[in-house]
């Protein structure tokens, strides 16, 4: 499906980057504020799951 196929269908895609970096950047500053304990381990791990999940999705949806 190209851009102008998607366009035309209506099909705006979900601001998935947005969201996660939204979620981790205040998880982080919780974290830094001290309002909430959370292991540094945690951020690195999250971001490669959701890495991995967008690598797996897009060799989905070509082939």
């Amino acid at each position: 499906m190209t851009e102008e196929d998607n366009r035309h269908s209506g099909g705006a895609k979900f601001p998935t980057l947005a969201i996660g970096l939204l979620v981790v950047a205040v998880f982080w500053l919780l974290a830094e504020l001290k309002w909430i304990s959370v292991e540094v381990i945690w951020i690195p791990v999250i971001l490669i799951i959701v890495a991995v999940g967008w690598i797996v999705y897009s060799f989905r949806k070509r082939g």
